[in-house]
């Protein structure tokens, strides 16, 4: 979901870590020559959900923190091409949280937004994070403390 901190905490992880960052949504915007916003307005849901998957499936990365755009989870074929690339992580937010945070900030793209709200956004692409995250992070707390979490995690993962 958009505002739950996958650019903040990926940028920060990656930092701390000494790895590279990448935001799919960056790569995207990039492909398509234009902000995210105009793009999703001008061809709908199903043209742009068709152009993050063909983005998402050209990244080839290594030693890298990726950030995804929050609709990518509804492609199979990007999911299984993120995790042949490394672990995925799902930072979970809370419904209401993910609404104060998206409330009153710049306009982010919200694929199938305009036909549903924010709970039901969260309920579907909640129950498809959850199949293809190898960890769940919550992200509830203050971005300190998530990078703890996910700095335990690859501690672990060692």
């Amino acid at each position: 979901m958009p505002g739950c901190g996958k650019s903040t905490l990926g940028e920060a992880l990656a930092a701390r870590l000494g790895l590279a960052f990448m935001d799919t949504d960056e790569v995207l915007s990039a492909r398509v020559g234009r902000d995210l916003n105009a793009h999703l307005n001008d061809v709908g849901d199903d043209v742009f959900l068709r152009d993050e998957e063909d983005a998402v499936c050209a990244v080839q990365a290594e030693n890298t923190v990726i950030a995804t755009g929050g609709s990518v989870v509804y492609s199979d074929r990007a999911m299984t091409h993120l995790k042949a690339l490394g672990m995925c992580v799902y930072l979970e937010v809370e419904a209401d949280r993910v609404r104060q945070r998206i409330e009153g900030s710049a306009v982010r793209p919200i694929v199938a937004f305009e036909h549903k709200n924010v709970n039901m956004l969260w309920k579907e692409r909640d129950a498809l994070c959850r199949t293809y995250a190898d960890y769940v992070i919550s992200n509830n707390t203050t971005p300190e403390e998530a990078l703890q979490k996910l700095d335990m995690l690859r501690k672990k993962k060692r």
